[in-house]
């Protein structure tokens, strides 16, 4: 099971160009389970199945899988047809450099080009027409994917150096952070770029045919659920965390597990943007979510299984994450 959530702030974005009525739209939410009242609650997540439920229900409503965001629709196939012709790539370099070709060779608002420089490999993403910018999620959707893509074909959490946006801040700024695994981001650049090691590039595709098939058969869930980051200090904690919440461990006693001094560890962790607490925070976070959305539970229970002693303290962080009360998230908002 995954228990990773995605903001509602998400979906908004998802459906900003939806053509239907908003009544369409509810019920759209409805059937993949995201009840339409959390989508007024800024701070309201959802698991990742249902978003990519959701998010593929959207694409083919509208017929198109850049969800209006692009000059031209990608019309339902395009990605299929783009990874069809990258999996024979020997290595994630000329996987890259074809996927880069491919979304050039018809005017959707963006050219993607990937260079080296130095010992860095850089993305670009060129607009095709600078009087016509396309809006801030085409940029986002498009390093995301590019990026999940990438790393799914080496099996591989590959590292992200930094990256340009080129507007402000967008509503759903807060998301992008740990998509990179919170490496620098940098609004207002006028470019959008995403630099990673070169070295990367030499890396053989852990993927072929076969894989391809099942990755197809749902590829937003493996975009958003898949953790390719297994051997990440950050990844070690989570599953430590994850594997017996209602015991929660300390800090010091996750360190001893991995055979690391308390200092070492968390020296690690912020070398990869994230502290302890905020793991922990996340683990319980998305678990709570996760229990609320798939069981009948009582709140308490799910308190309980999430590490909380007391069902109070358990009400009032979940209402500090998500903006309301269980009871309420339940009821859909």
């Amino acid at each position: 099971m995954s228990t990773i959530t995605v903001s509602v702030t998400m979906i908004e974005a998802a459906l900003r160009h939806y053509p239907g009525s908003e009544q369409d739209a509810q019920a759209l939410c409805r059937a993949h389970g995201v009840p339409p009242g959390l989508l007024r609650r800024a701070y309201a997540r959802v698991s990742a199945e249902h978003y990519s439920s959701l998010l593929q229900a959207i694409m083919v409503a509208m017929g198109d899988e850049m969800l209006g965001y692009g000059r031209v629709p990608h019309r339902l196939g395009t990605w299929k047809i783009m990874a069809h012709s990258v999996i024979t790539a020997e290595t994630l370099g000329e996987a890259l450099r074809r996927y880069c070709h491919f979304f050039r060779l018809f005017d959707w608002g963006l050219a993607p080009r990937l260079a080296v420089e130095d010992d860095e490999a850089v993305l670009t993403l060129t607009p095709t027409d600078p009087s016509q910018p396309l809006e801030d999620y085409a940029h986002v959707a498009t390093l995301f994917y590019y990026h999940r893509f990438a790393s799914w074909l080496v099996d591989f959490q590959i590292p992200v150096l930094g990256v340009d946006m080129p507007a402000d801040p967008p509503v759903y700024a807060d998301e992008l952070r740990p998509m990179y695994r919170y490496a620098p981001i940098r609004f207002g650049r006028g470019v959008s770029r995403m630099r990673f090691a070169a070295s990367m590039l030499d890396r053989s595709l852990q993927q072929d045919r076969l894989s391809l098939e099942t990755f197809l058969e749902n590829p937003n869930l493996v975009m958003v659920a898949r953790r390719f980051d297994r051997d990440s200090w950050q990844a070690r904690v989570r599953a430590i965390i994850h594997r017996e919440p209602a015991n929660m461990p300390s800090f010091e006693q996750v360190a001893s597990e991995l055979h690391l001094n308390p200092q070492t560890l968390r020296r690690r962790l912020r070398r990869e943007g994230l502290t302890f607490n905020e793991i922990r925070s996340q683990v319980r976070r998305d678990l709570a979510i996760y229990h609320l959305s798939r069981s009948r539970d009582s709140v308490e229970t799910i308190a309980y299984r999430v590490g909380f002693a007391e069902p109070s303290n358990f009400i009032r962080a979940f209402r500090q994450w998500t903006g309301v009360t269980p009871f309420t998230y339940r009821k859909g908002g």
